[in-house]
């Protein structure tokens, strides 16, 4: 690999491979590319540049644009440098610089623009174009609501079921539970769809193929054979505990009832809590029991005598015996539990593509594995050549980010031009530009060992040029040190040498310094016990814990350090302030904190639009006047800025209420019951009594702007709210009200069937629910996000809060998953959980998993150090995790800054 140079990477007329640190230059190296490209007489509509994100794409179209509209009013010696700049060599110098005042006119005039967008999107440009026999494909359109498509193609599935295969889902219902199995059969459908466009027809090949009722049989009939051995060794124990005191007389009844049971009828729960403990120390997948180390007594031992050791080797063929058919059962029962959810995900899935078909709409999944299928069909080879005649340039950002799925079909492309040494002449260019070490999304998909793969294969089969790029212009001297101190222990090893080169910074070389706030003890939650539920004011007071009191805590030491920055270093306002967190449980405790501390904020810890406060308070309104007998929707109105009652005074009346079997709305349309609750009350009443007939008449955005305006809502929101917060409140109640507006046309006033949408929509992922509002300007606060709403993203100063804590254990249903070398197979695949026993060569599948994860956990860390400028640190809560024992040994404590502190 050779370091990278504008005159290697942005030459349009090599294929390259650009592996790029954080804060290298990655989009001007892709704008650079591509002006470059248009500046040497490409046709604008033959440049495809691909990313992961709309927000991206957009940027990466902006930034081009801006390049090229400046580069026509540049000077012939402005222009000059420019070109230089992007690498432009002597000999094609002189014609750039001649084409600079017109190359912006021809994009503007062209027919066809760069196409700049996400892997879907492109997708959705192939399906448009599939030929005729394909006819179906190029009405396929994404889902807006993928998650109410899914549990439609459920709905139809489960009516379709054979009896045997209902008989199959009730057997994996009562292994895994409802929830689990419908997360797992989604997984499976993913798995099959990957598995099926790399090798088709391969997806039951990879199952087990054991039977599940032939499972329980055959555990049935290895536990009654372990069962018949056994009892004798059992009756001989029980004899010898029966000699001791009455301690052991328990024991050696259970022992006694064991050894006189019939074995097809025996249970052994009993006998493993009386005889066996989980052994703590055996690794995941490999739960071993072993015998209680208080089984024995030195007592029993001295009253056996020589005969001990004999009963302690009873013991042992005990404990092996069982211990060997439990792990025998446990096998049996997670191959057979893997071969149901595969054999019914195949009819799921073609529930799934029959809905797609008959509605015209899927989910991502779908429309990528549809794309694939055409590509890969005998059509395909002719679609890909009019793209052929179409495309120069196909430019990939966040390469690492990239799953197999994306880069099999970049890979059938590219393969038809794939010669023995280099590409045939006429073969588009191919520009990746990645960092493994930034690869965070698994979760989605994204592979790092694809970029490793991909860069493999356009080395030796395309001739591309391979570049790294270790120097960071974001991060300063202290942050680059800082990395060079942490990571190669953590990205480094014998099968990652090279994972993580040493960094340097081109930054401006400006003030800085990276910090270790005090550790917040578990010690210290003492000091804020939790009210026991009957001394606490349930209506006005939260429920408090342990764990919250120290996040809290936290909170507050993060906000202190921020304001002594903030006072400190006149360049550093509250915008260029970041707190990241690896989930968002914690973010609303740190948000307490600055909100005692007056530090203004955004936070994206409500996620979507129908998480806001605000935006809860107008669909409480929704329900309650689609249900009027809901006292919980009731409450929450009466107490939101729409009425703003005092929650004090919600028990007297939801007594009076409850007297006279009404509900609480019911009980404020009586004039004299509402008199006799007097004060606010009869506003109160009055408001939801105005309310109720408009809604039955009018539209719902018409009902909501006039509850809106009536109320003073935004009034409201403005002296109760910082103004930071009150900004985004207002700006989500706009959002609000254009989505109810957009929500079948705004025609009719079915207040239910709004309700029940939403209320879908809120149950799907993330990425379905409607977007927050964008307030009228940006304001100076502080930015609290997770780790993975940061990535691209930059500040002045970063802190990394709760970094010490332990993952959480998950209890889901997990898939290993076995690729081939290249990443264009899978070559196995089980589904398993935590409590499993696996096999040997699912414990190799599973260990490499393992590493996998941890490798993201150091990428993770890695984003996070790299998004800070000048300043960083990192803050915790005692809870065992490596991150800030890690970062704490290359950082000053705060506590000892002493005057000064952005002089650190």
């Amino acid at each position: 690999m050779r370091a990278l140079t504008p005159a290697l990477a942005c030459d349009p007329r090599r294929s390259v491979v650009v592996e790029a640190c954080a804060g290298s230059g990655k989009t001007w190296l892709l704008t650079a590319r591509i002006a470059r490209a248009l500046l040497e007489g490409c046709t604008p509509g033959a440049v495809l540049a691909l990313t992961f994100t709309n927000k991206a794409a957009e940027e990466m179209q902006s930034r081009v644009w801006e390049a090229l509209e400046a580069l026509s009013g540049f000077s012939p010696q402005e222009a000059r440098a420019r070109c230089l700049e992007w690498g432009v060599p002597e000999d094609r110098l002189e014609a750039c610089v001649e084409q600079a005042p017109r190359v912006f006119e021809r994009l503007l005039l062209s027919p066809e623009r760069p196409f700049v967008g996400t892997f879907h999107a492109w997708y959705l440009r192939l399906l448009a174009s599939a030929p005729i026999g394909f006819a179906r494909l190029s009405r396929l359109t994404p889902s807006q609501k993928p998650s109410a498509l899914r549990r439609m193609a459920f709905r139809r599935w489960s009516q379709q079921l054979s009896a045997s295969e209902a008989s199959a889902f009730a057997w994996l219902v009562r292994e895994l539970g409802t929830k689990r199995v419908l997360e797992a059969l989604w997984q499976a459908v993913s798995w099959q769809r990957q598995v099926e466009v790399h090798s088709p027809g391969q997806w039951l090949r990879l199952a087990p193929g054991l039977d599940w009722e032939q499972a329980l049989r055959d555990n049935s009939a290895a536990q009654q054979a372990w069962v018949r051995s056994a009892q004798p060794i059992a009756a001989t124990l029980a004899r010898a505990f029966g000699e001791l005191d009455d301690k052991r007389h328990e024991l050696a009844n259970t022992l006694l009832d064991f050894s006189l049971a019939p074995p097809e009828s025996v249970s052994l729960d009993h006998l493993e809590r009386a005889l066996l403990t989980d052994d703590k120390t055996a690794p995941v997948g490999r739960r071993q029991l072993r015998l209680k180390k208080t089984l024995i007594r030195k007592a029993d031992a001295a009253t056996w005598g020589s005969r001990a050791s004999h009963f302690t080797d009873l013991l042992h063929q005990l404990e092996e015996g069982y211990a060997a058919l439990r792990q025998q059962q446990a096998q049996r029962c997670q191959q057979a539990r893997q071969e149901v959810l595969m054999t019914l995900s195949s009819g799921l899935l073609r529930a799934m593509d029959a809905l797609a078909a008959a509605s015209d709409e899927s989910d991502f999944d779908g429309i990528e594995a549809a794309a694939l299928d055409l590509v890969q069909s005998p059509q395909g080879a002719s679609l890909l050549a009019r793209w052929d005649c179409r495309t120069e340039q196909i430019l990939v950002d966040e390469f690492q980010d990239t799953s197999p799925s994306q880069w099999a079909l970049l890979r059938a492309w590219l393969e038809a031009h794939a010669g023995q040494s280099l590409p045939e002449a006429h073969a588009p260019k191919v520009f990746l530009v990645g960092d493994p070490k930034q690869s965070i999304y698994q979760f989605r998909g994204g592979d790092p060992r694809v970029f490793e793969a991909a860069r493999r294969w356009l080395y030796t089969r395309y001739g591309a040029e391979l570049l790294t790029a270790d120097a960071t212009r974001r991060c300063g001297g202290a942050v680059v040190g800082l990395l060079n101190a942490v990571m190669p222990d953590l990205m480094n090893g014998p099968q990652a040498i090279e994972r993580y080169r040493p960094h340097t910074s081109l930054a401006p070389p400006v003030s800085g310094g990276v910090f270790h706030l005090p550790l917040v003890l578990k010690s210290e939650a003492e000091r804020a016990q939790p009210l026991s539920s009957l001394d606490r004011d349930w209506l006005n007071e939260p429920r408090s814990a342990a764990s919250s009191s120290l996040h809290l805590e936290e909170g507050r030491r993060i906000a202190a350090f921020l304001k002594a920055m903030h006072e400190a270093d006149g360049s550093l306002p509250w915008s260029e302030m970041r707190v990241l967190v690896r989930a968002r449980t914690h973010l609303a405790h740190i948000e307490q904190a600055f909100a005692e501390c007056g530090i203004p904020y955004v936070s994206d810890r409500s996620g979507g639009l129908l998480e806001q406060p605000v935006v809860q308070d107008l669909l409480a309104l929704c329900r309650l006047m689609a249900y009027p007998y809901s006292d919980q929707d009731c409450c929450h109105v009466l107490c939101s800025p729409l009425v703003g009652l005092h929650p004090a005074s919600l028990p007297a009346a939801l007594g009076v209420a409850r007297e006279r079997g009404l509900s609480l709305l019911e009980l404020l349309s009586s004039p004299s019951a509402v008199d006799a609750l007097g004060g606010s009350w009869t506003q109160a009443a009055g408001q939801l009594a105005g309310w109720r007939p408009l809604a039955a008449a009018l539209p719902i955005h018409d009902f909501l702007s006039h509850v809106v305006a009536e109320s003073a809502l935004v009034d409201a929101l403005e002296l109760g709210l910082p103004v930071v917060q009150a900004a985004q409140a207002k700006a989500n109640v706009r959002a609000f009200l254009h989505l109810s507006l957009q929500w079948e046309g705004g025609r009719l006033p079915s207040l239910s069937r709004f309700v029940h949408d939403l209320a879908d929509r809120a149950q799907g992922e993330r990425d379905e629910q409607p977007a927050v509002g964008i307030p009228d300007q940006q304001w100076d606060a502080v930015t609290l996000q997770s780790l993975h709403a940061a990535k691209g993203l930059e500040a002045q100063l970063v802190v990394l809060a709760s970094a010490a804590a332990n993952d959480r254990n998950d209890t889901s249903l997990r898939w290993l998953v076995e690729w081939s070398e290249g990443r264009d197979r899978i070559e196995a695949l089980d589904a398993w959980l935590t409590r499993d026993v696996l096999s040997d060569a699912q414990m190799a599948r599973l260990d490499l998993q393992i590493k996998e994860s941890e490798a993201e956990s150091a990428n993770l860390l890695y984003v996070a150090i790299t998004r800070a400028k000048r300043y960083f640190a990192v803050s915790g809560v005692e809870g065992g995790g490596s991150w800030y024992a890690r970062v704490s040994q290359h950082t000053q404590a705060w506590e000892e800054v002493s005057g000064d502190p952005s002089a650190g």
